[in-house]
């Protein structure tokens, strides 16, 4: 089953060196922009996290 899931998420995503336009742009570049992505997505995790942890901190202190 893992298999036929693997196969058919493969089927959806697009290829590698693809804008969304179709226009074929360099696999370094969309390596490039896939880290990007990541980057921004672990900064906002950090930063809510942080706030997070300030909030439970002041709230605590009251």
């Amino acid at each position: 089953m893992r298999v036929w899931k693997a196969f058919v998420k493969w089927l959806g995503d697009q290829p590698q060196g693809f804008g969304a336009d179709g226009r074929m742009i360099g696999l370094s570049l969309t390596a490039a922009m896939d880290k990007e992505r990541q980057q921004v997505v672990s900064e906002a995790e950090g930063y809510l996290h942080g706030r997070s942890a300030e909030t439970r901190g002041s709230a605590t202190s009251l």
